[in-house]
């Protein structure tokens, strides 16, 4: 079982075309999962598209997709496990489209919403779908106390500046190593 996660701009390329026709054709058990923040780099997905569903674009090769909003972890965790489950009994491929909003541009660490090809919205949409914030009000209402939310915060906050300095302490591999699991070896 294998999932491909992209954003809504690969949807763009030949390529990714080519290897939906290719695990249909086969009956792989691949997992497509688009993040569609709306933009590929600078373009807005309906100044590339008609069809803006983009799910809807692989219909005719006989993928099946749906549409979610990915900005809500439940769902994002009940329709990704069905997904998993149907490739692992063989089910074939399918596609997951969840929309959600880019909160940094499109390289880099950096905001973008003041860039003039967002749209002034973008940001307040954004601010109001933000999956953390949505968390968090579901878990106050279930009677986590705010101090206990913070110390959750805390906790993350703190194994992710490890990880990001183990990373910039760690050598990088040798040059041989280049090369090494690009590919699948032969049987």
């Amino acid at each position: 079982m294998v999932c491909a996660l992209f954003g809504d701009g690969a949807v763009d390329e030949g390529v990714f075309f080519e290897s939906v026709n290719f695990a249909v054709l086969k009956g792989l058990p691949i997992v497509y999962v688009c993040e569609n923040n709306g933009y590929a780099i600078h373009s807005r997905v309906n100044d590339r598209h008609k069809q803006v569903k983009l799910f809807r674009l692989a219909e005719g090769l006989g993928l099946r997709g749906r549409r979610y909003d990915g900005n809500d972890a439940h769902v994002v965790l009940k329709t990704m496990s069905q997904a998993v489950a149907t490739a692992r009994r063989g089910g074939g491929p399918v596609l997951l489209e969840y929309m959600t909003d880019r909160w940094h541009e499109h390289v880099g660490p950096g905001i973008d919403f003041q860039e003039s090809y967002h749209d002034p919205k973008d940001k307040k949409n954004a601010s109001k779908n933000d999956t953390i914030l949505k968390m968090a009000a579901i878990l106050k209402r279930q009677g986590l106390k705010p101090a206990d939310l913070e110390a959750i915060a805390s906790e993350i906050r703190r194994d992710i500046d490890q990880a990001v300095a183990f990373a910039e302490k760690s050598p990088f591999p040798p040059a041989e190593r280049l090369y090494e699991d690009l590919y699948a070896e032969s049987r």
